[in-house]
């Protein structure tokens, strides 16, 4: 066995950054939820989560860091991916203060 990913299946442009941090999602299926992060980049996210709430892939949730800085912003999340520890996620639209920059 080996860890790396199949080339074919590897889509990222940018590099992840394994970081564990509260994340309030929403959409109209589930209302709000709490949930943590995997990993960030700085065109997605991976949440760890029971992916038995979530809508169907290809829908947009709103998302927003909970307890870093204040005022962090709401962000547009893309369903892209779904496994047995959570959910991938793309930004959706431009993010002009992604908290990143600030950890």
């Amino acid at each position: 066995m080996t860890d790396s990913i199949e080339p074919e299946r590897e889509q990222r442009r940018s590099t992840r950054v394994s970081i564990l941090c509260r994340m309030k999602i929403s959409h109209p299926s589930f209302g709000e939820r709490e949930v943590n992060t995997r990993d960030i980049s700085d065109e997605g996210l991976f949440l760890l989560l029971d992916t038995g709430i979530l809508p169907a892939e290809g829908s947009i949730l709103q998302g927003q860091v909970q307890g870093l800085l204040e005022n962090t912003p709401l962000l547009d999340l893309k369903l892209v991916r779904q496994d047995e520890q959570g959910a991938g996620f793309t930004f959706v639209g431009h993010i002009e203060s992604w908290p990143l920059e600030s950890l």
